[in-house]
């Protein structure tokens, strides 16, 4: 029984840490957005609202969905300084690794890169946003053409 509690316990600190990330990035984007005269936030808001309803419910599984929305948000909607500056915050306040969030995130493009074909619209995405880093990086790259060849091996 004391095992119980303790998992229970787990998901409670779980359920709080992804409470405070949201956070952390719902106010970083309405800054964001306010300093960019994006006239509506209601969608931002009605995000914020799914989330308290999933921290009430204790609905972990759903709040780590949005977080993962959230993560490719960050990647692809905003431009590269924005995304160091939310991803600093999070280290700040929540003691994430920047360097092992970007290692995953590299070691998923390499995993598509081996098969050699995307699966998935979340795959396609992360492809879309590395081929787009790579571009301004250096668009005449061999990294870029390989990419960009990659893209054309997804099928709905």
């Amino acid at each position: 029984m004391t095992t119980k509690k303790q998992s229970q316990d787990e998901i409670d600190i779980e359920i709080e840490y992804l409470r405070k990330r949201f956070n952390i990035y719902y106010n970083y984007m309405r800054m964001y957005y306010k300093q960019n005269q994006v006239i509506s936030l209601s969608f931002l808001d009605d995000i914020r609202k799914m989330v308290y309803e999933y921290v009430e419910r204790k609905k972990r599984k759903d709040l780590k969905e949005i977080t993962k929305e959230i993560n490719v948000l960050i990647r692809e909607d905003l431009p590269k300084r924005n995304a160091m500056e939310v991803l600093r915050l999070f280290n700040t306040h929540l003691g994430e690794d920047i360097e092992a969030e970007e290692k995953k995130y590299l070691e998923k493009i390499e995993k598509i890169k081996k098969r050699g074909k995307i699966k998935t619209e979340a795959e396609y995405r992360l492809i879309e946003t590395r081929l787009d880093e790579l571009f301004l990086e250096n668009p005449h790259s061999e990294n870029w053409h390989e990419m960009d060849k990659l893209l054309g091996t997804f099928q709905l």
